[in-house]
């Protein structure tokens, strides 16, 4: 059914799989269904396999575990992509005769190809008609007149002989248990259908070497580098086009081998374990120096460079146990990773470069200098790193107006605390939040991003001794998300009243996320402050209230009239830390009186405790006597799962208000869109819509998705 039994792209050459490593967004897809079995493969791999790595044969690859897993009988059919793999080839067909695929194309050879494997399919499958029987089977269907389900008996087919059966799944590589005849004839019948429908097959005319180069381009801008190289060697064409694109994207990390942790996994004493890692460390850090060198020395590749990427991912969360985390240097250690920063700088004097993205790297004065002379580097993500004394002092003591660049988004990833070691009480001299610098460098910042990968351990605010450098550039920010920070914001609130005394704020957009509860005072005291500065604020999210009075209501609809959305999360009490659903004080309408003041709000999103399952008001209609259903009665949509009535207080007391949403632990709960007459604007229909939306639908309005933040402002 299919050409191979499973795909070695997903692993090293040692066997590893690879796309744990990945952390790209996912493309789009080549082949029709290819989403759906490479999510198939990362839950076998994620939960399954990692879980028993540490235990199973240290000979044994992540492939041959993976592959052993999926022969077990208790192995779940749902996560079988070979199951997949045999629907897509039944897609397949069907695709080329009404003309939709995928992006691999409608070719002749390749419909040449399957139509070969379809004409002996199709032979294999009238040899079955003689071995097929029926039997009764019983089973649920949906009555509407009843409006249940109902038990009903119905004849479905299967093969009768046994050996027949199986001599035909073994040649069309099927697994054991799924698909049986009956899916398998039902896929064969509708692709029989639309042959029937469109008996000629669509070849396509057109072809990606037909377009023109700005086309061109624009997909190589889509790809990731490696299928970028794929790509250009299709043909000369694609190729000249494509070679900007392939070295205009460069990475150099120093990076553990998949399988470093065997080396020193049995030894037990922790000075062998440390020599041993350093010896691997050490390797690895000269490839990634070598790679540097010869980049160096082909000045043609580095000047097609406009995107960098530099660092080290080599850090003790990797560890399978905390022993063998403590082995492992932090980025501290001159010794070791010295001369890679070395070589980093050096290799950044020799690109202009646009976008710039540092891990676990300690930048020093040098590293500033060098940062200050890319006349065109407008991005910078800065992750896990922290700045040098020297670095400190390079900025305190620069005159002002010295320190100028390009930058204008600027995303700060960090955790507090301690160096890294696998020792939590050992002071760190010189922590992440020390990475609160590099504002400084930054005059023209428009979006700031800091991201607390550990948000129960919050990340505290710039140091108040480079306050003085960081106020020019806070000014001019537009965009400011702080995910994870302490829940005292006196310094906050102090340090944007020094901005405000410069002159006004330019901020449109905020949002503040705290793991442990933020007093109603000081969030007050920041609107003030907002207000004092005339931030022309458009998007506030707050996360992480207790409690959350009315008064905070009242006085933004007060201070802010101007807001288009808003978000508010609440805490049940002081020790709880994760954004979930929760009980608010008062009843749910009383919350949407204050907010007639908010003209302009488009959107509104809460964590309100709502039981989906409790039955709506909607159902007291069908109270009344001689109240007719009609023939398109819906249960769900007027007995349970309905936030109609959560929602309709909000869109009475905003009249411009089109979303409404119901935040949940992970993703949202309840969305609501909001219809309105254009003439009155009256409320004319409230569509609901439970856990069947994705979150990216609202991220520009408030980013939810781990380390995603607001759009960059146009």
């Amino acid at each position: 059914m299919y050409s191979d039994s499973d795909s070695d792209n997903d692993y090293d050459d040692h066997g590893y799989y690879m796309r744990e490593l990945i952390f790209t967004e996912r493309s789009p897809e080549l082949r029709v269904l290819e989403s759906d079995i490479q999510e198939a493969k990362d839950i076998v791999h994620r939960i399954i396999i990692k879980q028993d790595r540490s235990t199973r044969p240290s000979s044994q690859t992540d492939r041959d575990a993976i592959r052993e897993h999926r022969e077990r009988p208790e192995f779940d059919s749902y996560l079988d992509w070979r199951l997949t793999r045999i629907r897509r080839f039944f897609t397949e067909i069907q695709g080329f005769h009404r003309g939709d695929l995928d992006l691999s194309g409608r070719t002749q050879s390749r419909y040449d190809a399957l139509l070969r494997r379809w004409e002996s399919f199709s032979a294999d499958m009238t040899s079955l008609l003689p071995h097929v029987g029926h039997r009764d089977v019983n089973r649920e269907r949906w009555v509407r007149e009843a409006r249940k389900f109902m038990p009903h008996v119905e004849s479905v087919p299967y093969i009768t002989n046994a050996q027949v059966w199986l001599d035909f799944r073994r040649k069309w590589k099927m697994p054991r248990e799924v698909p049986d005849y009956e899916d398998l004839q039902g896929w064969y019948s509708r692709t029989l259908s639309v042959i029937k429908q469109h008996p000629t097959p669509k070849i396509q005319k057109l072809y990606l070497h037909d377009l023109p180069p700005e086309v061109v381009s624009a997909v190589f801008s889509h790809m990731i580098i490696e299928e970028a190289r794929v790509l250009s060697a299709t043909n000369r064409y694609l190729r000249e086009v494509g070679l900007a694109h392939i070295f205009s994207s460069r990475r150099i990390v120093m990076r553990q081998p998949a399988d470093w942790w065997k080396s020193v996994k049995d030894l037990e004493e922790q000075d062998d374990m440390t020599a041993t890692v350093r010896t691997i460390m050490t390797q690895t850090r000269d490839e990634s120096i070598k790679e540097a060198r010869f980049l160096l020395s082909r000045p043609d590749i580095c000047a097609k460079i406009t995107s960098l990427v530099m660092g080290v991912v080599w850090v003790n969360t990797f560890a399978p146990t905390r022993i063998l985390g403590q082995s492992i240097p932090p980025p501290t250690d001159a010794a070791m990773f010295g001369p890679l920063f070395d070589v980093f700088a050096e290799f950044l004097h020799s690109v202009t470069i646009e976008y710039l993205k540092l891990t676990q790297v300690v930048i020093d004065r040098r590293f500033a200098t060098e940062l200050l002379a890319q006349p065109k580097l407008s991005r910078l993500d800065i992750a896990l790193c922290r700045t040098s004394e020297d670095f400190q002092e390079f900025i305190l003591a620069a005159p002002e107006g010295f320190l100028q660049t390009n930058i204008t988004y600027l995303s700060l990833t960090m955790t507090a605390g301690t160096l890294g070691d696998g020792d939590p009480d050992e002071e760190d001299d010189n922590p992440q939040e020390t990475a609160w610098g590099l504002v400084a460098l930054c005059p023209q910042l428009r979006l700031l991003h800091l991201y607390n990968i550990a948000p129960k351990n919050p990340v505290n605010m710039p140091s108040r001794d480079i306050w003085p450098s960081l106020l020019g550039p806070l000014g001019n920010v537009e965009r400011l998300h702080l995910d994870g920070i302490e829940w005292d914001l006196t310094d906050l609130c102090e340090l944007l009243q020094q901005v405000v005394e410069r002159g006004p704020l330019r901020l449109t957009h905020l949002k503040i996320h705290s793991a442990w509860s933020v007093p109603p005072a000081m969030i007050i005291q920041l609107f003030i402050i907002l207000k004092a500065g005339n931030a022309p604020l458009r998007v506030l999210s707050l996360d992480g209230l207790h409690p959350l009075p009315i008064t905070i209501f009242r006085r933004l609809a007060h201070l802010f009239p101007d807001l288009e959305a808003l978000s508010l999360v609440k805490r049940d009490n002081d020790r709880q830390n994760d954004s979930k659903p929760c009980r608010w004080d008062l009843p749910l309408y009383e919350y949407a009186v204050p907010l007639r003041g908010l003209a302009k709000l488009r959107y509104f999103g809460a964590n309100f405790y709502w039981d989906p399952l409790v039955a709506s008001p909607y159902v007291c209609k069908y109270l009344e006597p001689g109240f007719d259903a009609g023939p398109d009665y819906d249960t769900d949509a007027d007995f349970m799962l309905d936030g109609r009535s959560v929602a309709l207080p909000f869109a009475a007391s905003c009249p411009a208000l089109e979303s409404f949403v119901l935040y949940g632990k992970v993703m949202p709960l309840l969305q609501c869109q909001i219809r309105r007459s254009p003439t009155s604007g009256a409320v004319l229909e409230i569509v609901d819509e439970v856990l069947s939306f994705s979150p990216r639908n609202f991220q520009h309005l408030n980013p939810t998705l781990l380390g995603t933040t607001f759009p960059f402002p146009s």
